[in-house]
């Protein structure tokens, strides 16, 4: 009896103290679900929440995050390419407004060429004597670019502003030729730059052969404030001359000499005469003994003379072979 009352006893004491382990086991376990957190608890926290749907979004976001990174590198090299192409538009349009001279602002060229800017020639003016026959004469034609100062001289006189004929059109030639006293003298033309070459190739040729040309001045020299009136000027002084913007003499048509593809030599031996009233008619005093195209005076250009045949021989059209209007002193080209 007393036996069993000590089994009782154990089992109840046994029975009480598993009662208090479970209790304490479970107070233990409590603080941890409302985050009363140990440091081994807080690096299992990861972990859970990795597998819980509120991890979703912050994984979301990340992706988005790198999407948007991705798209933010995009924005800038688009930006960068956009910054590229602004700054190679202002160039291309700064080219185009540099190189493309209107022909309303001729002044603005953007060229600078000579051919030999060391030729002895330059430092001489139009109308100058040399002292004796040069020993290096091919090296006294020059062609250059419309300088400033040549252009302020032309400019409102032969040069007017047109939609047709710019400054970078133009050629500046400065040459030597024998004059009438058989002297070496230097003259200057504006000749249109796609003839230049050739031009200068016939005066070396007239040159080498001592072919007589009286003076070569620019047009503007003899400036009246009329067109056809400083024309007529420099065809009464005897001018050779190529370049200058006008009109054919009585019609509203441009002159083949207003694109520089004309040119007039010793105009007072070879003058215009006009024979549509059926006689000859001739505006220049000094011109009238040369009418007569066979009287043998000299200077006078016929389809034998030198000069005819290199300006023909080079593409040039004689106004002395015109049926009812004879220019004898004019050669041009298309």
């Amino acid at each position: 009896m007393k036996k069993g009352k000590i089994a009782l006893i154990t089992i109840c004491a046994l029975s009480a103290l598993f009662l208090i382990i479970i209790l304490i086991s479970t107070l233990i376990k409590k603080p941890a679900t409302k985050g009363s957190v140990s440091s081994d608890i807080t690096l299992q926290m990861p972990v859970a929440t990795a597998t819980s749907t509120e991890a979703e979004p912050l994984i979301s976001k990340n992706t988005t995050d790198e999407v948007e990174n991705s798209s933010s590198s995009n924005v800038v090299s688009r930006n960068t390419a956009s910054e590229n192409s602004l700054s190679e538009n202002t160039v291309s349009e700064n080219s185009v407004s540099d190189n493309s001279t209107t022909p309303s602002e001729p002044e603005a060229t953007t060229t600078s060429y000579c051919s030999n800017p060391d030729s002895p020639v330059i430092q001489y003016k139009a109308g100058d004597v040399l002292s004796a026959p040069p020993s290096n004469p091919e090296s006294y034609f020059v062609i250059s670019s419309i300088s400033d100062e040549t252009f302020n001289y032309i400019n409102g006189r032969s040069y007017q502003e047109n939609p047709y004929i710019s400054r970078d059109d133009l050629r500046y030639i400065k040459l030597i030729h024998y004059n009438f006293n058989h002297q070496v003298q230097v003259g200057e033309l504006i000749v249109n730059k796609s003839v230049a070459d050739k031009t200068v190739s016939i005066f070396k040729q007239l040159y080498s052969a001592e072919y007589e040309i009286e003076k070569m001045y620019l047009p503007d020299r003899y400036w009246t404030g009329d067109g056809n009136e400083t024309d007529t000027a420099s065809c009464d002084d005897n001018n050779t001359s190529a370049f200058f913007y006008r009109v054919v003499d009585g019609s509203s048509k441009l002159s083949k000499h207003a694109r520089g593809l004309a040119i007039d030599i010793n105009p007072q031996q070879n003058p215009y005469v006009d024979y549509r009233s059926g006689q000859p008619e001739c505006i220049h005093d000094n011109a009238l003994a040369y009418i007569d195209r066979t009287t043998g005076l000299a200077h006078v250009i016929t389809e034998d003379d030198l000069c005819y045949k290199l300006f023909t021989q080079n593409g040039y059209k004689w106004g002395g072979a015109w049926k009812n209007i004879k220019d004898y002193q004019h050669f041009e080209v298309k």
